[in-house]
């Protein structure tokens, strides 16, 4: 048996019948098991992953040392389980124009775990996201296998393809991961699990310390859970901590909650009203995408000048097929969902694959 496991959030690790792999003879063998098992359904050129690792160098330089790479990479990992379990089989399919990993073997990366768990919950059926004891536990399950950002203490020198493609995922796994950490608190408040709460919100700010909607969060559970100097000291810390990063005070909102936790008028009562409840209906179902969105920053543009135009109501993209239309179409909406925008009651996907005729 030949079960390959690996762990990319946090410190890289790998394991293989669950021992660690032997010792990688370069950096590059590594980076390049990393970018083929989270890129796996894809077909690699030669040609491009040479551009990705050895940027720098003559092509029959990268030919060569792709050859060898891939040579070192198939010898630590000849086979792997097949999803059928009746045997093994190749990890890796090569010749002579291309490389891909062979979709009949099966392997496991925290990476797959941590998304699948967060997708499962956006696909969910559910009256409020925030009364969801099954995406709860799913929200709580996912964070618990966020050991940190996406290969932390890994980093290939003298390759900037390699850097941008691997700091495209960090930030998208960050974001999914701070979404994550920020539904959970708003559960853990409906819920008066102060502890639980204060505990996601904290870790919300070990991520990203100017994310002042999670320092408004923790003011208000230590106020609540009736820790009032907590609550006004760290206002004190967000302060310094935005004046220090940004040269900017804190917002409005977060004055305001300040000048009420100081007057005593916070509201005691962590349950809020039907109507409180309504704004955490979920605010889009836009599908959970496999991979970072790269590039076509001139059409994602030009699709945002259009959308921020209030008198267009209709915005139609075209393109022969598999170019790429909807995965365009997901990003313009996710970069909306990231800002204030006009679409106060959200951004919905309706798949018309589906739909034959006109009728339909």
């Amino acid at each position: 048996m030949s079960t390959l496991s690996l762990s990319l959030l946090g410190p890289f690790q790998a394991l293989l019948d669950k021992r660690p792999l032997p010792k990688f003879r370069t950096f590059r063998v590594k980076a390049l098991l990393i970018y083929l098992t989270m890129e796996a359904t894809q077909q690699h050129q030669r040609d491009a992953l040479m551009a990705l690792l050895w940027p720098e160098v003559s092509q029959e330089a990268a030919q060569v040392n792709l050859r060898q790479t891939l040579y070192q990479l198939r010898k630590i990992i000849p086979e792997l389980n097949e999803k059928s379990g009746d045997g093994t089989a190749p990890f890796l399919l090569v010749d002579r124009k291309v490389v891909v990993v062979n979709t009949a073997v099966s392997f496991h990366i925290d990476v797959t775990t941590f998304t699948s768990l967060l997708d499962k919950v956006s696909k969910h059926d559910h009256p409020n996201l925030l009364t969801c004891d099954s995406c709860q536990e799913k929200l709580t399950q996912a964070v618990a296998s966020y050991r940190g950002d996406f290969l932390a203490d890994f980093y290939l020198a003298d390759s900037a393809n390699f850097a941008d493609w691997a700091l495209s995922w960090r930030e998208m796994l960050r974001r999914l991961m701070l979404e994550a950490l920020d539904t959970l608190t708003r559960m853990n408040k409906l819920h008066n699990a102060f502890s639980e709460a204060e505990k996601n919100a904290r870790r919300q700010l070990e991520i990203d310390n100017l994310c002042e909607p999670a320092h408004r969060q923790l003011m208000e559970i230590l106020a609540r859970s009736g820790n009032r100097s907590a609550a006004i000291s760290h206002y004190q810390t967000c302060c310094q901590i935005l004046q220090n990063e940004l040269g900017t005070d804190p917002s409005a909102k977060t004055q305001a909650l300040n000048t009420a936790i100081l007057a005593g008028t916070l509201d005691q009562a962590a349950t809020p009203s039907h109507k409180e409840l309504s704004q955490y209906l979920p605010q889009h179902n836009l599908p959970l995408q496999p991979t970072p969105f790269i590039g076509r920053e001139a059409e994602l543009a030009a699709l945002t000048e259009l959308l921020d135009t209030l008198d267009v109501r209709l915005i139609t993209i075209v393109g022969s097929g598999g170019m790429g239309k909807t995965r365009l179409a997901l990003a313009l909406a996710e970069k909306f969902l990231q800002s204030t925008s006009n679409f106060a009651n959200g951004i919905f996907f309706v798949p018309l694959a589906g739909i034959g005729s006109v009728a339909h």
